[in-house]
């Protein structure tokens, strides 16, 4: 029996996202994740740049994989670089910072936005997303923050169009930042250590949110917005020892909390030799809040966020 021939009249489904293609790279099995599922969700594929076997066996639990592509291989591998750019619409370099330091490849990050930058002029890609930070400058204390200042400079100079999308922490599970503080306030024991007075101001921002957001930026809806510099922080600014309290009482604990002052976190660092103790007390004099959130623009209307107290419950709950 033959097939019965389209009426003329009959309504066209017109799904531009469809044909598009995103590349994930960078850390992945924390945001990056994320990300992938939001861009899947979004009616798009996302190719990941998978650094182990690990990570795939998670990659591989996300729904919509008809819609997912993998490429074995971390930043430090050109080849892995050029084939998991090649043929995309564009990428998005994922590299959340928490009060430790740079989640994934710390030392190479310039190396590894450079190798990025040069993959996506040769592949001719129509939009770059990069995760910076906010306190992004090349004074900052930290190394984390002076390499994302440097690494903007990189993607401005670079001849593609793209994205600088600087955040606050990015919280859940695996963080490296939220997390810790909420396993330090499930730990047993009656004493809580605070770095420094606990006044840093932070503006946490959901993973979820973030991958929204940076899926976004690659549908057609979004083809409009205007390449640049972008601020997208959480809808709360609150200080560590507000985080600290707030997973104290969510726990029902009460702990004695102890202060190091900044001052003597400094000395120690700089007579301890350990780059990474270095690293997080630089962290805690650089910028983790603005006055400005680009949210609504990036999305095209004022979002929802989720609260960094609904992320503590989340934790919890395991």
């Amino acid at each position: 029996m033959s097939e019965p021939t389209p009426s003329s009249n009959a309504p066209i489904e017109v799904t531009p996202d469809a044909s598009r293609k995103v590349a994930i790279v960078g850390e992945i099995p924390f945001s990056g994740l994320e990300v992938a599922k939001a861009v899947m969700a979004s009616g798009m594929v996302a190719r990941v740049l998978c650094p182990n076997s690990a990570v795939e066996a998670k990659l591989r639990e996300l729904p919509n994989q008809s819609k997912l592509e993998i490429v074995d291989g971390d930043l430090g591998n050109a080849t892995a670089v050029s084939s998991v750019l090649e043929g995309v619409y564009g990428a998005c370099f994922v590299s959340p910072i928490g009060l430790s330091g740079r989640l994934y490849r710390g030392g190479e990050h310039i190396n590894d936005v450079s190798a990025i930058c040069k993959a996506a002029e040769t592949h001719t890609l129509r939009k770059v997303v990069y995760h910076s930070g906010v306190g992004a400058l090349v004074g900052a204390q930290s190394r984390a923050l002076q390499d994302a200042a440097a690494a903007e400079a990189i993607l401005k100079s670079a001849r593609c169009k793209s994205f600088i999308i600087r955040t606050g922490p990015v919280i859940g599970k695996g963080d490296g930042f939220m997390t810790d503080i909420v396993n330090g306030a499930r730990a047993s024991g009656p004493l809580m250590g605070i770095s420094g007075y606990g006044g840093t101001l932070v503006q946490p921002l959901a993973v979820a949110d973030f991958a929204q957001c940076m899926a976004h930026l690659f549908t057609a809806a979004s083809d409009g917005v205007q390449n640049g510099t972008y601020a997208l922080v959480g809808p709360e600014t609150l200080t560590l020892l507000d985080l600290t309290d707030s997973a104290l009482s969510l726990l029902k604990r009460s702990k004695v909390k102890f202060h190091m002052p900044l001052f003597a976190l400094q000395l120690l660092a700089k007579v301890s030799g350990s780059a990474k103790f270095n690293e997080r007390v630089g962290l805690l004099f650089d910028a983790f809040a603005v006055e400005q959130n680009d949210a609504p623009k990036l999305f095209g209307s004022k979002p929802k966020l989720i609260a960094p107290i609904e992320v503590q419950r989340a934790l919890i709950a395991g």
